[in-house]
Formats: structure tokens, sequence, C-alpha cells
């Protein structure tokens, strides 16, 4: 069943980082369209919070669910050049984070200046 969009809106307004990426990655798996949702993400008070206190899996689940829907994340994709989210993601996150969030990066056509470059 579809969510509607108030159930969408208060997804993205009361979820963890981690439940908000498991929902737009479980629609990205089975290639449910989800540009509502990806819009509600992708939104500066949501994506910095996915940033700040999720996990690097968080940030590179959020981010590749976006490359495989195909749905640029600019606003996401934004805090990634900021150095302390690209330290967070190579000093904490896994390698296999790290390379799906420079797939995801490489996918939309983002420049990751500041990944790339640590």
């Amino acid at each position: 069943k579809n969510m509607r969009g108030e159930d969408k809106k208060r997804l993205v307004k009361e979820a963890t980082p981690r439940q908000i990426a498991n929902c737009i990655v479980a629609k990205a798996r089975v290639g449910q369209n989800a540009e509502v949702l990806a819009r509600s993400i992708d939104r500066e008070d949501v994506a910095e919070r996915i940033v700040r206190v999720g996990t690097p899996k968080d940030i590179a689940f959020t981010i590749w669910a976006f490359g495989k829907l195909g749905h640029k994340a600019k606003v996401l994709a934004g805090f990634l050049d900021h150095r302390e989210v690209a330290i967070k993601l190579v000093t904490v996150g896994t390698a296999r984070d790290i390379a799906n969030t420079i797939w995801a990066c490489a996918k939309l056509g983002l420049d990751a200046k500041v990944l790339a470059g640590l």
C-alpha cells in the first residue's frame, strides 16, 4: 500500500535517520516511485538531521537510494561536501558505506570533491 502525503511528511518529521533510510531504500529496491518521499527527505532540515545524527550507514543508504531511483539529492549531496561529514564517513564508516556514497554521487552526477579528496 502506498503511503499518503501526510504519512510521508510525518515519517520524515518523526523518524530516525535509520528509519528514513530504510523506507527510501525499500522503495528503491522494489523499483517503486518515491518522488514525493524523496522530495520530503531532500530538504534542509531533514538532510541535516540525517548527516548530523545518522550513522555513515544511514547516510550511505539514503544517498544510495536516491542514486538507484535517479532522484537528484541536491540538498543531501550539499551536506556531503562539508568536511566534517566527509570525515565522519571516512573515519567511522565502512568501505562499503564510502563506496555506496561515491557510487550514488557519480550516478547522480553530483560533485563530492571533499569526500573524494580525503
